[in-house]
């Protein structure tokens, strides 16, 4: 990964676990009738109902997307920033689980 890409998923994770600090027990309506946001904590160990571990399927998610974002889209600018938001989706859900054991959820769409 390029050096601009780890501080973005740096930055990324950093931001998403303040937010999840500062937002304990609070929800509120962002946009209404669009965009909500609300701290939720989920428990349970399946992201999509298959495996038990959850950090085995967060690891493979991040793998993909790290095979995929060396294979394809090293030299593609449009496509390097979604996938490494990505990455940074499934290393925030790994931190979850190992920090609080469950996972803050805190967009939500109505």
């Amino acid at each position: 990964m390029k050096t601009k890409h780890v501080i973005i998923l740096i930055i990324y994770l950093v931001i998403d676990q303040l937010i999840k600090l500062l937002l304990i027990n609070k929800n509120f309506v962002l946009i209404p009738n669009v965009l909500n946001i609300e701290y939720v904590e989920v428990y349970g160990n399946t992201v999509f109902g298959f495996l038990n571990s959850v950090y085995f399927k967060s690891f493979v998610i991040m793998l993909i997307a790290i095979l995929y974002y060396n294979i394809r889209i090293k030299g593609n600018k449009k496509i390097a920033t979604p996938i490494i938001i990505i990455i940074a989706c499934a290393c925030s859900y790994i931190i979850d689980n190992i920090l609080r054991g469950y996972v803050v959820n805190y967009i939500s769409i109505p």
